[in-house]
């Protein structure tokens, strides 16, 4: 599947299999595909209203499925660009979400560790609790409206799969 291919590439990968889709099916570009991004204006004005500005990658993908080599440029990559355009230290980090799993490996965890990264939040839901690993915190996931939202709380303080 199409999804599969996207999820296991960087960015240039997934841009490559686009333009050849399209080629092979003799259709027009699309063009630019980063036009859902933030812009650095806009980012810069989150921080300057009190927004912590955490790391996700240059290109979303999904960590566990690409090189070391890549998975590396991936996240000190986008740690060094934000922090280099904000101005200051990117301690945050969250692991994207592809459609694949795993999302993330060890591998990836010590790389994070390596970046200088203070907090890293992975794919799997649940509660952070007093001693867990820094780098290895559970998300809760955001929801669209508030009733989903208190549901996805409650899923997951009372140990429900979401």
């Amino acid at each position: 599947m199409a999804w599969e291919i996207g999820a296991k590439a960087t960015v240039s990968a997934r841009e490559e299999f686009v333009r050849q889709v399209e080629k092979s099916l003799e259709v027009e570009p699309l063009g630019p595909r980063h036009g859902y991004m933030l812009s650095w204006e806009k980012v810069r004005a989150l921080r300057a209203a009190g927004h912590i500005i955490g790391a996700h990658t240059l290109s979303h993908p999904n960590l566990a499925h690409v090189s070391q080599g890549e998975a590396r440029s991936e996240i000190v990559g986008c740690k060094s660009r934000l922090e280099e355009e904000i101005g200051e230290s990117v301690d945050h980090f969250s692991y994207p979400h592809p459609a694949l799993n795993p999302q993330w490996s060890p591998q990836t965890l010590e790389i994070t560790r390596e970046a200088g990264f203070k907090s890293a939040v992975l794919t799997k839901c649940g509660p952070v609790r007093k001693g867990d690993e820094p780098l290895r915190l559970k998300r809760i996931y955001a929801a669209n409206d508030i009733d989903q939202w208190i549901w996805n709380l409650e899923s997951t303080f009372l140990g429900r799969s979401i």
